[in-house]
């Protein structure tokens, strides 16, 4: 079924609307009804269990991202923050480093209209150093300039199941560059993104953007999704009159993920995405002239890629082991 975020913004709306005029509002919301009644059906299921769920239950999250086993957040001994797929949908958040915002203690700045720097425990740089970033449990660290280049992972946020981070030193299980903390971003399961979804938007600063995903079964074992996301980033606004930051962001995505239960004890996961694009900026350079320093325009296409496979085979409830290749 095709799930569209539109419509269910417009229902909120004309929800609303119905109190004033009911007479023009009765045919729209019949038809709206008619639009997403399918949806609505099937989330029902997940509802009534969240219903007989205690408070305890509600907030007890399951992480893996402390111990690199599957616990409880309450009791994990460590400062962990947990970011749902339903936190970001109701932040409006359009970006990674947006939904980022949302975790205590993390600093997330946006230099310009295509860079953002993110860090933990106030040291924040656009090139954080001692910050570890996954993306199902493949370190998107970039040695080279030791850091994230944010602007390139670029996810499709509705297929994020949470979002978990370590506030504090987690180097002893993840490495040298995890002395501030761990951001462990882990997507949703190919059998829970079945069918289809599509979201299309524009405003001042995000002057375009738009995405559409589709998922099925491959047999009783396994399941896939293919998705493709599209975004366009005007320039912000100069800080000195009359200049122009050319700082605009254009942005091309497109990946896949695979899930396929080989037995009751070993599952297989490959997953993949590519992106590319445009990105403007301005570079200040030294001059021989008063002031002594000019600026250039610059004009950079960039595109990237990535690849994943994963084997877990579970011996008991207690006890698993992962073998990954990225």
């Amino acid at each position: 079924m095709w799930k569209v975020r539109l419509l269910s913004s417009l229902g909120r709306v004309l929800l609303r609307a119905r109190k004033i005029k009911p007479i023009l509002s009765g045919p729209l919301i019949a038809a709206l009804i008619f639009l997403v009644a399918a949806p609505a059906h099937a989330q029902r299921g997940s509802q009534e269990n969240l219903e007989r769920m205690t408070l305890a239950e509600l907030l007890d999250l399951k992480i893996t991202s402390v111990s690199k086993k599957e616990e409880r957040s309450f009791r994990t001994p460590a400062a962990v923050f947990v970011v749902t797929n339903e936190d970001i949908r109701r932040s409006g958040a359009r970006n990674l480093p947006d939904a980022l915002r949302l975790v205590p203690g993390v600093q997330v700045a946006q230099i310009d209209a295509n860079k953002w720097a993110v860090s933990i425990r106030g040291f924040n740089h656009r090139f954080a150093n001692k910050l570890l970033v996954l993306i199902d449990g493949r370190s998107v660290y970039t040695p080279i300039f030791s850091g994230v280049y944010w602007g390139l992972q670029d996810l499709l946020l509705e297929d994020i199941e949470r979002i978990e981070v370590i506030r504090g030193p987690g180097a002893t299980l993840w490495g040298s560059n995890a002395v501030n903390g761990v951001i462990n971003i882990i997507t949703k399961h190919s059998k829970d993104t079945q069918g289809g979804y599509a979201e299309l938007g524009a405003g001042t600063i995000e002057q375009g953007f738009g995405s559409a995903r589709h998922g099925a079964r491959l047999g009783d074992n396994a399941a896939y999704r293919v998705y493709t996301k599209l975004s366009n980033r005007g320039d912000f606004d100069a800080m000195v009159p009359g200049a122009t930051p050319d700082d605009h962001w254009w942005n091309t995505r497109a990946g896949f993920r695979l899930d396929w239960g080989a037995s009751k004890k070993d599952n297989v996961m490959a997953q993949g995405d590519f992106t590319g694009g445009v990105y403007g900026g301005n570079t200040v350079t030294p001059s021989f002239q008063a002031p002594y320093s000019r600026i250039l325009t610059t004009r950079n296409d960039f595109m990237s890629g990535n690849g994943l496979v994963r084997w877990n085979r579970r011996f008991s409830d207690k006890s698993s082991t992962n073998l990954q290749f990225y």
